[in-house]
């Protein structure tokens, strides 16, 4: 199996391939199974070749909220071309309830910047959430930026690596990026020029989710663009707003928020359905050995190309974070992050390890030891075996062999 599967005339292809190059010349009762688990442990073939599996990971829970900036979450955007006030990145902030969102252009992105805006631009003019959704990047996994949310309590909900899509902020980044590039034409030092009137639509246009424009949501009223757009009475005197019509105004706007809700959970619903069409649930354990993707990156001045990079690399479950979530460590014991169950493959029982009993290869993909079988099995006394090759019911010739364990019989 090793001759006809691991050399580089055999090339590591699949189950069905190598099973035929091995029926031209072999055959032994069981092989079908017996090649088929060689070609599933095979540590190269785990290492190089993309799971064919459908993706594993079904949507996670809809995130809990009850009212505006009670969850908010946050990225950055960038590097972009320095603008002519010499910005490069951009801050973005959204409350998860009603989809406003803050921007803020920046020359560097620090820990001591995101505290800065945090502070005073969010928790001391919409309050102080109780969950904030990031990045694991270095401002958001700092020290600084974890001891100034320690004493309001809040919670820190980070992405995994390499899965965006838990952060709410991205579909923004989204709209944004499309946004910018309507209106810098061929001057892209512009970038941060139209910002504020960008960041005015995003907050002013009714959601597809929410079913109101953010600004409603969150003040119960729409901006106006101009003075003629103030309403007036009969007499052509503004509206008098009264106790009472205030009051009922902000009932009103809470059975609003209310609605807004609803509508988010049916778009879930909707968006989940959606997404896990094709896809599989599937659980991890603590200890449980598993290939991890690799997402390399190509480096022209080490001539390396991601292309003939492994795919994955081994791991180990350090702690199960979300039935979707799982903490990594390498085979030594350094941590690897936070990785989603999509990137991850679980390595079956004896996969990627050491098989008991292989001989080694000599150059060119030769066994330097065949006393060393790669089957281990009781001999069974077998009458002459058949070539199973439709109607050719020629009784093959047996061959001795020093290989432990079984026959093989050439064809």
């Amino acid at each position: 199996m090793r001759e006809n599967h691991d050399a580089p005339t055999a090339a590591h292809l699949g189950n069905f391939k190598t099973r035929c190059r091995i029926l031209e010349r072999y055959y032994w009762p069981g092989m079908r199974t017996d090649i088929a688990k060689y070609v599933a442990k095979c540590p190269t073939c785990l290492e190089t070749k993309p799971d064919g599996n459908p993706v594993k990971g079904l949507m996670g829970k809809q995130v809990e909220v009850s009212e505006p900036w009670e969850v908010i979450a946050t990225d950055i955007m960038g590097p972009f071309p320095p603008s002519s006030n010499q910005n490069r990145y951009l801050v973005v902030v959204a409350d998860y309830l009603t989809k406003y969102c803050l921007l803020l252009p920046v020359r560097k992105v620090t820990g001591k910047t995101i505290v800065k805006f945090l502070k005073e631009q969010v928790f001391l003019v919409y309050g102080v959430p109780r969950v904030i959704i990031c990045d694991n990047g270095p401002q958001y996994t700092s020290g600084e930026f974890r001891s100034f949310l320690k004493p309001y309590g809040i919670k820190l909900s980070y992405n995994a690596l390499y899965h965006p899509q838990h952060n709410p902020v991205e579909r923004i980044n989204k709209v944004l990026r499309a946004a910018l590039g309507s209106y810098v034409s061929q001057n892209h030092r512009t970038w941060d020029k139209n910002l504020p009137e960008i960041g005015f639509a995003l907050r002013t246009a009714v959601h597809e989710s929410t079913g109101y424009a953010p600004t409603f949501l969150n003040f119960g009223r729409q901006l106006k663009t101009s003075a003629a757009e103030y309403r007036k009475n009969g007499t052509g005197e503004p509206i008098d707003d009264t106790r009472d019509n205030i009051s009922a105004r902000l009932k009103e706007l809470e059975a609003i928020r209310m609605e807004a809700l609803e509508n988010l959970q049916k778009a879930y619903c909707k968006n989940r359905k959606a997404y896990d069409l094709r896809r599989r649930e599937e659980t991890l354990s603590v200890g449980d050995r598993v290939w991890k993707r690799t997402y390399a990156q190509s480096d022209a001045t080490r001539h390396f190309s991601a292309k003939l990079a492994p795919r994955y690399q081994q791991a180990r479950v350090a702690r199960v974070i979300s039935p979707r979530i799982y903490d990594l460590e390498d085979i030594e014991g350094s941590p690897l992050g936070r990785w989603h169950i999509k990137d991850l493959k679980l390595t079956q029982k004896g996969a990627g390890m050491e098989i008991q009993g292989n001989a080694p290869l000599a150059e060119g993909g030769q066994c330097n030891d065949p006393g060393k079988g790669i089957i281990q099995k009781k001999k069974k006394k077998t009458s002459d075996v058949f070539r199973d090759s439709g109607r050719d019911r020629t009784p093959a010739r047996k061959v001795k062999t020093s290989w432990s364990g079984r026959t093989i019989r050439a064809l």
